[in-house]
């Protein structure tokens, strides 16, 4: 097998692994890759790169660093070690880093020999956050634009692989995904088998009750599906960025069964993506078919383009139809439980459509719906930290007490924030955060305006170049379903982290292998430039 098979194989896997997000704790490499140790897809990545030394010492390939990604790479580096050891330095809560039960037998013998004296568990433990905060910050950038450029350094001439690797990559998972899906069908449904089968499977999928919290539950306490993920927000993450590649089998493929199985496999999707219950599901469902429907402006003209549009559409609007249809009798199967057997009505149908789009679209606006509370609560205090530290941030890694400390009256009395303050008291910091209820308000109170525009910069200059190459080559469908499901990345970030699926970093160095060799005249590959 050649080199490229090899990596072809590692980032295909990469792509499928994606809907591993939380793996269970014994499957983990914590000192490896820190918060990536969770997501699958960051063990095929790591092979991937390892592979990729080795075959460059041995000079069997050759690898160019471009001055502009070293130059970047050295600033944004820069900018985050200033910020952080700012922040360690002015840090005013040490106090709460241990917690009640805090203990490293390891590091407290490695001191003592080094140092030839005890070493108090308070010290010890500032020691420890502080190497492991700063550890996490540098190799971050390892783990997510150093993979992205790997990635790219693979692809840059090789475009058409990306095509089949995100098709069957998107296929495989999307099937696994669906798959695991159905049994939750038969689950809701009262099934007995398919409660065995989760009670099963989910642990070996995915971790359960991380640090003895109640997250990721074993059965989500609602009708909430999720399938292979941890939560329902998972599933929707996947599914909004995932739906483009299949729509672009759908469109172009001239393989009529693959075409069938991609259009059932999209409408199952659909279904059990609405059926999350996930107002981030919903939304950005509702912007990919918006997204799509923005594209017939360039495509007006071209009639295949709009029947698929309207097949599509019409595909969303049955997921939709079986959503309720399913919800409807699942309530009513309930009901007769309950003795309350009364016969579905059309009132009924009507009325779970409507307390759909409540529960899942206009509750978005209102502070006090669902887990609003903690989410703006915790987003209005990323940026008021913002607001005070504007050019350094306080510090990656060290946002949870000024969030805490930050937040408003009525978000302190919420449930799940309560229970944050009594993990982190019984924990510490050393094993508690708060989590990162959005990217760009996160970075910005942690790492300030200088390493916000430095991390943003690549990510919106990729943004227009995808978007001018669509202007001028309208027919390259592949790329405008590539560019949506970018543009879904980038809008998942407003209310979680871009490391959640680890979708983004492969999908960002895709996009530059794209526009690296897309020509603007002819649609053929070929180098056009060095970026």
């Amino acid at each position: 097998m050649s080199s490229n098979k090899y990596i072809d194989s590692l980032i295909g896997l990469s792509f499928i692994f994606v809907i591993f997000p939380v793996i269970p704790m014994s499957l983990r490499i914590g000192f490896l890759g820190g918060e990536f140790s969770a997501k699958a897809s960051f063990y095929t990545l790591l092979l991937c790169l390892i592979y990729s030394i080795w075959i460059q010492r041995h000079k069997l390939c050759q690898y160019k660093l471009y001055w502009k990604m070293l130059l970047y790479i050295v600033l944004l580096s820069l900018t985050i070690t200033v910020s952080l050891v700012h922040g360690l330095v002015n840090f005013p809560y040490y106090e709460l880093i241990p917690g009640s039960d805090y203990g490293n037998h390891k590091l407290a013998s490695i001191l003592q020999a080094i140092f030839n004296q005890d070493i108090s568990e308070y010290t010890l433990s500032v020691i420890h956050f502080s190497f492991r905060v700063l550890k996490n910050s540098l190799t971050q950038l390892i783990f997510t634009f150093g993979f992205s450029y790997l990635v790219f350094c693979w692809y840059k001439y090789r475009t058409e692989i990306i095509l089949k690797i995100v098709s069957i990559g998107s296929l495989i998972s999307a099937s696994l995904v669906v798959g695991f899906g159905i049994i939750e069908l038969f689950y809701f449904g009262g099934q007995q088998w398919a409660l065995s089968v989760l009670t099963y499977i989910r642990p070996i999928v995915h971790a359960i009750e991380i640090n003895n919290t109640w997250w990721p539950p074993l059965f989500w306490p609602e009708l909430q599906f999720r399938s292979l993920f941890p939560e329902p927000s998972f599933l929707g993450i996947y599914t909004v960025i995932t739906i483009p590649f299949l729509w672009n089998i759908i469109f172009t493929s001239k393989n009529k069964k693959l075409v069938v199985y991609s259009s059932i496999i999209v409408m199952l999707l659909e279904m059990i993506t609405l059926l999350a219950n996930s107002r981030t599901a919903t939304i950005f469902l509702l912007i990919d078919h918006i997204l799509l429907i923005l594209v017939l402006c360039i495509q007006f003209r071209n009639k295949r383009f709009i029947i698929h549009t309207v097949f599509v559409t019409l595909i969303g609007l049955f997921a939709f139809l079986g959503n309720i249809v399913y919800t409807s009798n699942v309530l009513y199967t309930q009901n007769v439980l309950t003795k309350d057997t009364k016969n579905i009505s059309t009132q009924q149908v009507v009325n779970q459509i409507s307390s759909y789009g409540e529960n899942n679209i206009t509750s978005l606006s209102k502070k006090s719906s669902r887990s609003n509370n903690q989410r703006y609560g915790v987003m209005k205090a990323d940026l008021n930290i913002f607001i005070e530290n504007p050019l350094l941030g306080i510090g990656q890694g060290l946002r949870t007490p000024y969030v805490l400390n930050h937040l408003d009256e009525d978000t302190l009395n919420n449930t799940e924030v309560k229970m944050w303050i009594n993990n982190i008291k019984n924990k510490g910091l050393i094993n508690i955060s708060i989590p990162m209820l959005g990217e760009y308000t996160s970075r910005l109170s942690e790492t300030g305006i200088i390493s916000f525009v430095l991390f943003m910069a690549p990510i919106l200059l990729l943004l227009f170049r995808l978007l001018k190459y669509i202007i001028q080559n309208s027919k390259d469908t592949f790329v405008i379903f590539f560019t949506i499901a970018y543009i879904e990345c980038l809008l998942t970030g407003i209310g979680t982290t871009l490391n959640e699926l680890y979708y983004f970093w492969i999908l960002l160095g895709f996009g530059y292998a794209l526009v690296y060799v897309k020509n603007a005249c002819n649609n053929k590959v070929e180098e056009v430039r060095e970026y």
